[in-house]
């Protein structure tokens, strides 16, 4: 037999609060017309002739559900491509180091405790508008916090020899040079392309994200060292001297370089977008294309686009890794893959 609970809080002026175990919701009103907001974010409006019993009742759905269905801005690739594959694939779980097991146990537990402080705070201020007494949750959440950034710090100090304080910054140096590039990009899908005339002449189609350099790392995290840290698709990885420390989803792994493979090749790329300044231009194409190089006239306002010569680096893991990195300069691309490529070696 199941339990039901239900209390109505009444703060005058015609405003109601209704607390269930589904959670809260409110409503607004005097005698003949009362609104209400549910607690899964609809709107009832009722209407009613006092002493009569009659009544009508208008219910609206959420604004969300309303508008769910969207058009993608890349519409006209979808119905011109096939074969769709992911690339750049994260498995956070899988990246289990034994040498940093007790880190990763630490840096885990961190970020599952940041992510509970952080969300129960947001909560909390919320809810502290229509129930003042939440603020009190709200100051338990921030104290939580305050102690995390205070006492909860992972520390990962290293012992720098001289003569391994060149190879260290060998690795270092390649991996600025590869942050480097005017433009740098992890690859996330690929799919054939159906008809290159409408696709400026392009084999395949490639989604890609912009990688962004971040100077700062968490507050959880200190070291004796200058760490490099890039974020691209949601991920965020952290170069250190004998390995790779990638976070996702508030999940932390840990892979040596010693089990990562680097591999390169040369590509050209149809950019639709600024051409970055470190890139070679090897041709010119047009959006829509003759199988002869020349402009479709059937199409107005058909621009012309570059085709530049980037570079893939390819990083990959037994441990199920695969990042696709996509870069604008063929020389920084060389300085990186040149170190990277012989860690094993």
């Amino acid at each position: 037999m199941g339990t039901r609970y239900r209390k109505s809080i009444n703060l005058g002026g015609g405003f109601r609060i209704n607390i269930s175990k589904s959670g809260i919701g409110y409503s607004w009103g005097t005698k003949g017309y009362r609104v209400t907001k549910t607690v899964n974010g609809k709107t009832r409006k009722t209407y009613s002739i006092p002493g009569t019993g009659l009544s009508y009742v208008e219910e609206q759905k959420n604004h969300q559900s309303q508008n769910s269905h969207q058009y993608s801005k890349n519409q006209n690739k979808s119905f011109n491509s096939y074969d769709e594959q992911k690339l750049s694939k994260i498995s956070i779980e899988k990246y289990n180091d034994e040498n940093y097991e007790i880190f990763l146990e630490k840096l885990n537990l961190t970020l599952k405790l940041n992510k509970i402080y952080n969300c129960s705070l947001i909560i909390c201020l919320s809810l502290t508008i229509i129930l003042p007494f939440f603020i009190v949750f709200a100051l338990m959440a921030l104290i939580g916090k305050l102690h995390l950034i205070l006492f909860r710090k992972i520390d990962i100090t290293y012992e720098i020899t001289d003569d391994i304080k060149d190879v260290l910054q060998e690795k270092t140096n390649a991996w600025n040079s590869l942050l480097d590039c005017d433009g740098l990009w992890i690859e996330t899908k690929t799919s054939k392309v159906k008809n290159k005339k409408i696709a400026s002449g392009a084999k395949n189609y490639i989604s890609r994200e912009k990688v962004k350099l971040v100077k700062k790392i968490p507050f959880y995290l200190q070291t004796n060292i200058n760490t490099i840290r890039f974020d691209a698709n949601k991920v965020s990885y952290y170069i250190f001297p004998d390995r790779l420390i990638i976070i996702s989803n508030n999940k932390a792994g840990a892979i040596p370089y010693d089990d990562i493979e680097f591999d390169g090749k040369s590509t050209t790329f149809v950019e639709s977008q600024k051409v970055p300044n470190d890139t070679k231009i090897v041709n010119y194409t047009w959006k829509y294309v003759n199988k002869n190089g020349s402009p479709d006239k059937r199409y107005k306002n058909n621009v012309r686009y570059p085709i530049c010569e980037y570079v893939n680096i390819y990083m990959k893991s037994k441990t199920g890794l695969n990042t696709v990195f996509l870069l604008s300069s063929l020389e920084k691309a060389n300085k990186f893959y040149g170190v990277m490529a012989n860690i094993n070696n």
